[in-house]
């Protein structure tokens, strides 16, 4: 499961994700954070959800999630779709470049905060050289703002 919930979210096929939790159901996903990885997994499946605009399980999912990295990097994503005040985002970290950290990467970019992103901007790491985070996502020499509104809501 933990393979095609990283296919899901590398190829942008978020119908994937969905059509596992639709199978599996919420007693699935809520096992997820008990399982190696799984709070990983969890996140990314709560990325599939918010792509296809699936919110209302959120909060659900959210509070399965253990505290820590993976659960304050779905807090952020969810913070850009529910009018909720934006949570602070953790720090980029250079011994985490799996899927959730170019995750972390997205949400930062959608939300036009980059800015807050602290730690090392591009670190070495598949997942982000794949998704072409580290030549993409970095502010413009003149200083202008990148898309994304400076409260953080992502224009509709």
């Amino acid at each position: 499961m933990s393979a095609a919930l990283r296919v899901a979210f590398g190829r942008e096929q978020c119908w994937r994700g969905l059509r596992l939790a639709d199978e599996h159901g919420p007693s699935w996903w809520g096992a997820l954070p008990g399982q190696p990885g799984g709070s990983e997994d969890l996140a990314l499946l709560l990325w599939c959800f918010w792509h296809a605009g699936r919110t209302d399980e959120a909060p659900q999912m959210l509070r399965v999630m253990p505290t820590g990295r993976h659960r304050d990097i779905a807090a952020a994503l969810m913070s850009l779709a529910d009018g909720a005040p934006l949570t602070p985002l953790p720090d980029l970290r250079a011994d985490a470049a799996g899927p959730v950290e170019v995750m972390l990467m997205r949400i930062a970019y959608m939300g036009g905060r980059l800015d807050e992103l602290q730690g090392d901007p591009a670190p070495p790491g598949a997942w982000r050289l794949a998704t072409g985070a580290p030549g993409r996502w970095r502010r413009p020499r003149d200083g202008t703002h990148l898309p994304g509104r400076r409260d953080g809501r992502v224009p509709r």
